[in-house]
């Protein structure tokens, strides 16, 4: 394990943004997904836990005013992570622990998003749950 990590350093480091635009929310994503990889590697979390929880407020709000009522359907939601992470059905499937039929049978709207599905498609891609339900 290495040494704390210090909110400045990951404040110089990241520099988190108010996002505006695809290029920002992609960064963003971006910078969410390394810190998660430095979890298991310092000594302790928090500090890095504050930064994906700031960057998760971030892109939850941009992602709630950048997504039209019209199209805050729960799928509409799902295609749109997969397409802004660049993922192939497969490749988003493997990532969240869910056979690629199961996400497919999601999409094509012969199955639906379950509770516990909806947190952890939340926590996965750094979005309110509610999100996947269909709830505002």
């Amino acid at each position: 394990m290495s040494a704390a990590i210090d909110y400045r350093s990951l404040l110089t480091d990241v520099q988190p943004k108010v996002i505006f635009d695809e290029v920002g929310h992609q960064h963003a994503l971006s910078a969410v997904e390394k810190l998660s990889s430095l979890l298991e590697k310092v000594d302790d979390p928090t500090e890095v836990e504050n930064m994906i929880e700031l960057l998760a407020t971030l892109i939850e709000k941009y992602e709630q005013d950048t997504i039209r009522f019209s199209e805050r359907d729960p799928v509409r939601i799902l295609t749109h992570l997969m397409e802004a992470r660049g993922m192939s059905q497969q490749q988003f499937a493997d990532s969240v622990g869910l056979s690629s039929s199961h996400v497919s049978n999601i999409l094509s709207g012969a199955r639906t998003i379950t509770v516990d599905l909806a947190r952890k498609l939340g926590t996965y891609s750094s979005v309110a749950p509610s999100l996947f339900l269909g709830i505002e």
